[in-house]
């Protein structure tokens, strides 16, 4: 017989299908930088001080520009205390104010140069001179002590609040003891105002 004819391969199977890779994932958006703080806007400076209101009378810094307490140059009162009077202004650190009378010496009282206050804040002295340029003698301070003043003078100095009393004498037989009498107000801690009572 004849032969058998020879069998076909079979077909050979087709790969699979290769998979798609995943889609890669989107970065996360960045964050945005904190916005900077801005400065601290600058302090003024502190305003001025008060001006010291001094109403006068003025100028008076001196023996020669001392203001006359009974208001004009020639300003006379006698020894009795009744004859004194007050006076008032305002001090500043650095500023003296002078006042000034003339004190009669008379035969029926006895001459005390007194001045005094209750304000507190700067010194209250008292000065003499014996009429006619006549040698002055300070005897004591019966109240203050002794101080050095203007043209060498000597006179009496407290701090106030109190008062100044200058004993003095003037040479002569009659024991006449008239002088000029100057009131000092200085060294003032602050602008105050004060008032001074005064007698002879």
């Amino acid at each position: 017989g004849f032969a058998g004819t020879s069998g076909t391969g079979g077909t050979s199977g087709s790969g699979g299908t290769s998979g798609t890779g995943g889609t890669s994932g989107t970065g996360g958006t960045s964050g945005t930088g904190g916005t900077s703080g801005t400065g601290g806007t600058s302090g003024t400076g502190g305003t001025g001080g008060v001006a010291c209101n001094d109403p006068g009378p003025e100028p008076n810094d001196d023996l020669a520009s001392a203001t006359p307490v009974c208001g004009s140059p020639g300003c006379k009162i006698t020894c009795a205390d009744s004859a004194g009077g007050t006076f008032t202004g305002v001090v500043d650190s650095g500023d003296v104010d002078y006042f000034t009378y003339f004190g009669e010496d008379k035969l029926t009282c006895l001459v005390n140069a007194v001045a005094a206050t209750t304000d507190p804040g700067f010194r209250l002295c008292l000065f003499a001179a014996c009429a006619g340029g006549a040698q002055t003698t300070i005897k004591s301070c019966k109240a203050g002590v002794i101080t050095s003043g203007p043209n060498g003078m000597q006179g009496c100095c407290a701090t106030a609040p109190g008062n100044v009393e200058l004993d003095f004498d003037c040479p002569g037989l009659t024991d006449d003891d008239s002088a000029d009498v100057w009131m000092r107000v200085d060294d003032a801690t602050a602008c105050t105002g004060y008032a001074v009572s005064y007698h002879m």
